[in-house]
């Protein structure tokens, strides 16, 4: 658990989940457009952050559809990608090598 309260990237879930919770929360909305663009500011600052966040050096995707549309390559690279970023599974693999290196 200490390395999840440590790590950066959960952090930013965390406040990303918070964020869009409170967000879908709000019933109502202004339909002054000086607000409307301050709330679309936020929400593409909020997006800008995600693209930003480092991939994982320790996680590998490999295709194994053998692929040869440009379409679907670059569709899977920006899949690889997302999974890269992903906190989650970065955990889930730390959490399977420490099972396999601990003895029993």
């Amino acid at each position: 658990m200490g390395r999840i309260k440590n790590n950066e990237k959960f952090q930013h879930l965390l406040d990303s989940m918070k964020w869009y919770k409170d967000q879908k929360e709000k019933t109502k909305r202004s339909l002054v457009l000086a607000d409307y663009e301050k709330e679309r500011k936020e929400v593409r600052e909020r997006t800008d952050l995600f693209k930003k966040e480092e991939e994982s050096k320790n996680l590998k995707v490999v295709d194994l559809s053998n692929a040869k549309d440009k379409a679907q390559i670059e569709k899977f690279e920006d899949f690889s990608k997302t999974l890269k970023k992903d906190p989650v599974i970065e955990e889930s693999f730390m959490i399977l090598n420490d099972m396999m290196n601990t003895k029993s």
